[in-house]
């Protein structure tokens, strides 16, 4: 005979559970020794119990259900008898005589649905192994009862049985193919979840369910969740603001309703500030302040405002939600900027309260609303007809006269006498008709001011403010006006210093230009030297004057 290894299989029920385990965290234990253990009580687990396994940490809460029941063989040779696979021992075994289709069934206290089975057994090689799941009051096997079968493959393998579908019964049957051979079973488990826990070591508690009962291996809660719990395990809590706590366990509707200031199907959305009553469950606020709309009282946006965002700004660009227009656009006037403002106003801007001219006028009229025509070639006028201005063009008492014709840019010039506001370019005086001096340098926009003055210098041997006068001395490029003395000569001529009088003297021959105390600042071609004294030589070169040879 072969032998093969040990096969594991946590096997999931759906049961009625007989007690109550584990409420509120706190499990019923299983340990070897509950009380005291070690000199320590209580809270001390080092084994489980016999039919009991799981976690220590939660005082072994996984039982098997097949942990001494009813265990039958087809045959036993010597002392290896059936009870030996339901003793939780590893090491014993259940073994029948060598025969035709031998076979093991283990009859459990109740009826359990099944869906896997933990198994240690022996197989021989080549041989299909059949677990069947039936009721005791049920006596074939066949492919309805058939939890799943296998074949043994080698020596002490370890191998997984999943039943194919669930199935409900309390008599587990092993058996095999085999015309001529044995069945050894070392161990048959069935586990079960203690009420309250769940997984696949029962170390998982379902608190949150009604009481205490969920699926052993799932963790659904069977009977729905406790107060205030939703989900198929009650693992989520309902929303905060969920009336008494009440939600429903598949969808989180708050089933008797809201707290105060809370609406949505799960009370999610915060009833708004800006809401004057309290919100509806489904259509949130109802009633909004001034200024305010919508299920979340959104403040009005565009041009909207007042009592539900119902009345439109017109004409304003600052369009307030609660109050409307802060500021008219100009031409317009009144509370609601709806008036227009007097089309004679200057930049058409108004009062908004009175609608009066606040700019002043057009030329032209006069008045708080610019009401009344002024007299002809008045551009401005008091409200007894007096011309305070006159049209482009115009002065005198009532803008009677005819500004001069030599008036520049506006061509206007001043109310009570006349004088030219502005000339050409090019002239001067009261009336525009002096000319400029042709000395003056090229200025912008006009070669000389009001006065005559040039504006930008004056050509070379001229000074004065008016460029009128002429330097005394020859060759002079820059004069002084106060002593008339040379401040700058021209090219080729240089200060003569020695004399009572400054002249411009002219350079010496070899001299192209030079400075005031005589010192060369170019010279003629081949000479070189800082009075041009040296003659250049052939491929010299001169760090500060050059010459070409």
């Amino acid at each position: 005979m072969k032998y093969l290894g040990i096969y594991i299989l946590v096997i999931l029920v759906s049961v009625e559970f007989v007690s109550t385990q584990c409420i509120d965290g706190t499990c019923e234990c299983h340990c070897t020794c509950c009380n005291v253990c070690g000199g320590l009580r209580d809270s001390y687990c080092e084994f489980c119990e016999p039919g009991w396994s799981g976690t220590i940490n939660t005082r072994c809460q996984r039982k098997n259900l097949a942990y001494e029941a009813t265990a039958i063989s087809s045959s036993t040779l010597k002392k290896q008898v059936a009870t030996n696979a339901v003793d939780a021992d590893p090491w014993t075994f259940a073994l029948t005589e060598t025969e035709e289709y031998p076979s093991l069934t283990v009859t459990l206290s109740d009826i359990f649905t099944i869906k896997g089975i933990h198994l240690i057994l022996q197989e021989d090689q080549s041989t299909r192994f059949s677990v069947y799941i039936r009721t005791s009051t049920l006596a074939e096997l066949n492919d309805v009862t058939l939890c799943n079968f296998f074949y043994a493959t080698g020596y002490k393998n370890t191998r997984n049985l999943i039943c194919t579908k669930a199935l409900t019964g309390d008599q587990i049957v092993i058996t095999t193919n085999s015309t001529y051979g044995r069945l050894v079973v070392y161990e048959i488990q069935v586990y079960e979840c203690a009420q309250g826990t769940y997984g696949d070591l029962c170390d998982r508690e379902c608190r949150n369910c009604v009481d205490n009962i969920c699926h052993g291996y799932t963790g659904v809660c069977e009977r729905g969740c406790k107060i205030g719990w939703q989900g198929e395990n009650c693992d989520i809590p309902c929303n905060f603001n969920c009336k008494n706590s009440k939600c429903d366990r598949y969808t989180g509707f708050c089933t008797e309703g809201c707290k105060p200031d809370w609406y949505g199907e799960t009370c999610d959305k915060q009833c708004p500030s800006q809401c004057e009553t309290s919100c509806d469950r489904s259509l949130g606020c109802t009633n909004c302040q001034i200024g305010y709309n919508g299920p979340n009282c959104n403040p009005c946006d565009g041009n909207t405002y007042g009592k539900n965002c119902s009345l439109t700004c017109q004409n304003c660009d600052d369009c307030d939600n609660v109050n409307g227009c802060g500021v008219c656009r100009n031409g317009f006037h009144g509370d609601l900027c709806n008036l227009v403002c007097p089309k004679q106003c200057r930049n058409y801007i108004c009062s908004r309260q009175s609608g009066d001219c606040v700019d002043g006028c057009k030329d032209g009229y006069a008045g708080i609303k610019c009401e009344t025509r002024c007299e002809d070639n008045c551009a401005t006028c008091s409200p007894n007809d007096l011309c305070i201005s006159c049209l482009n063009g115009r002065f005198g008492t009532n803008c009677e006269n005819r500004c001069p014709g030599t008036c520049g840019g506006s061509k206007t010039c001043d109310k009570n006498s006349g004088v030219c506001s502005e000339c050409n370019p090019g002239t001067f005086g009261p009336n525009c008709t002096q000319q400029c001096s042709n000395k003056c340098l090229p200025g912008i926009p006009s070669v000389c001011d009001r006065n005559g003055t040039c504006t930008s210098g004056c050509v070379d041997g001229w000074f004065g403010p008016q460029c009128d006068t002429q330097c005394p001395i020859e060759n002079c490029k820059k004069c002084n006006s106060s002593d008339f003395s040379c401040e700058i000569c021209n090219i080729g001529y240089y200060l003569d210093n020695v004399q009572e009088i400054r002249k411009c003297v002219k350079c010496p021959s070899r001299y192209v230009s030079c400075n005031s105390d005589l010192r060369c600042t170019e010279c003629i071609p081949k000479f070189t030297g800082y009075q041009c004294e040296n003659e250049c030589t052939i491929n010299c070169v001169d760090d500060l004057f050059k010459c070409e040879y």
